[in-house]
């Protein structure tokens, strides 16, 4: 099972509006994870929308009730930067959220979800954009087991996809126009050089050949239903 997953990181919204163009001329599904007040994910026929929560400085419940206001329907989280300790965890488990992607395992094959004792599900995230730039990887579609169980989460930023990401160097240079869409456009990399957005329409186009792609809370059930059938 495969899901394309996305964090906004305040994205502008030109530059997440050219992702969902990826994914919608395909017809794929993924889930993104926002971390502010956008129209541009109101009202995603194909896609869900979760919680990226930015929780530097603390306030942990303040800043979930916050983006929980803005996107009601939200059944799960990923944390900035990864970031979880007991207190988010217990309060996550306490609003009733169905799951939780902020665990690296990166490259690792035969991974699953699991229930976290506080009750929601933990989705281990396989491969992410800015950690394959960072380790200097291939740009081509990783491995991936044929094992019918094994989940393959793809973790991707909506700025890394418009820049073409292939190095942390391009990333850095660009750094100064995150917000400024045409002058990021001009230190993008062209589609000739593998990189993010190369990778992205390669797994797009997989998963739509092979009817293959779930948003997370689907994953949620699925891994629900296995556990209720063993």
């Amino acid at each position: 099972m495969i899901a394309i997953t996305f964090d906004i990181d305040w994205a502008p919204d030109a530059v997440i509006e050219d992702t969902l163009r990826i994914l919608d001329e395909q017809n794929v599904s993924a889930t993104f994870f926002a971390t502010h007040d956008t129209p541009v994910l109101k009202d995603l026929r194909n896609h869900e929308i979760a919680i990226h929560p930015d929780f530097r400085g603390g306030d942990y419940e303040q800043k979930v009730s916050d983006l929980l206001a803005v996107y009601p329907d939200a059944v799960g989280a990923r944390s900035h930067a990864y970031y979880l300790n007991s207190q988010i965890a217990k309060h996550y488990g306490a609003i009733g959220l169905q799951y939780e992607s902020s665990l690296e395992m990166i490259g690792v094959q035969g991974v699953r979800p699991f229930r976290h004792w506080l009750g929601f599900v933990r989705i281990p995230v396989f491969w992410e954009d800015d950690i394959n730039a960072a380790m200097e990887g291939d740009w081509d579609l990783p491995r991936m087991d044929s094992d019918s169980k094994s989940l393959y989460v793809f973790d991707f930023h909506p700025v890394h996809v418009y820049l073409n990401t292939e190095s942390l160097d391009r990333y850095e240079r660009a750094r100064k126009y995150y917000h400024q869409p045409e002058e990021l456009k001009s230190c993008a990399a062209p589609e000739t050089i593998p990189g993010t957005r190369t990778l992205l329409k390669q797994l797009v186009k997989y998963c739509s050949e092979s009817n293959n792609h779930s948003r997370l809370s689907e994953v949620v059930d699925v891994f629900a239903n296995s556990r209720n059938c063993s």
